[in-house]
Order: structure tokens, then sequence, then C-alpha cells
């Protein structure tokens, strides 16, 4: 088995994000007041963290498939992505907007199949705020 990687972000990243994010406890020196006025970051910190413990974990596609016994996991998770992509009926050139893809794992696959431009759009940090991906 692989081992599992961050590809979204820097191993700083990760470290100094779960730093910033501690800070917003009382039992890493943080108050509530404080933790209050700066909500909407604490949440984005907090996503953000989790996003990246599952990249770590289950890798790019945050989905499941139905596996065939001859297949691999991964193998699943890709024939599922050409599948929508053939159900969508993505030709190459066809411009496609993924919001909420996260890491874009999915959308990066499904344009690489299909030859279709995707931009993906997700919230929090603007590293992934537009994943811009097009197939060969």
């Amino acid at each position: 088995m692989a081992t599992p990687v961050i590809s979204s972000r820097k191993e700083a990243e990760v470290a100094e994000a779960i730093d910033s994010y501690e800070k917003y406890h009382t039992t890493h020196g943080g108050d509530v007041e404080g933790r209050k006025a700066k909500y909407a970051d604490m949440v984005n910190k907090y996503y953000d963290l989790a996003t990246s413990f599952y990249e770590y974990g289950w890798g790019t596609s945050f989905h499941f498939a139905h596996r065939w016994s001859h297949e691999a996991h991964g193998e699943s998770l890709k024939r599922h992505e050409h599948y929508l992509a053939l159900r969508m009926g993505l030709q190459p050139g066809d411009k496609v907007l993924d919001v909420g893809c996260g890491v874009g794992g999915p959308l990066r696959e499904i344009a690489l199949f299909s030859g279709a431009h995707i931009t993906g759009e997700a919230r929090g940090a603007p590293r992934r705020a537009s994943v811009p991906c097009s197939g060969p």
C-alpha cells in the first residue's frame, strides 16, 4: 500500500494551521471572546485541518465506489469518476464548474479522462480557491 500524503499542503503549513487553530481554545491560551470575534476564521481553520486529515487517510477522492473483486480501491474510484464523466456527456473543450471540489481529486481525474476544462471552487484557503484542470 502506498504511503499516504497530503498533496494540497506542505507539512509546515499543516503544522502552522494546527498551531493557529489551537490558539482559539482556552486550553491553549485562547479566550472565549476572542474566539467568538474570529468565529469564521476558526471554522475555516478547522475545516482546512479536517480536509488535510482526510486527504492523508483517503487520498484526493473523498468518496467511495462499488468495488469489483479484482479491483483495487483506487481503480474503483477512477472507474466511478469515468462513469460520471460519461453520464454527464463531457467532451473535450467543454467547460465545467465543480462547486465544493475540496482538494480537486475527482475533477482532475474527470478532466484527464474527458478532455473537458474543469474549474473547481472550494470554501476556505486561497490555495484551493481555483483549481483549473484540462485534459490532454
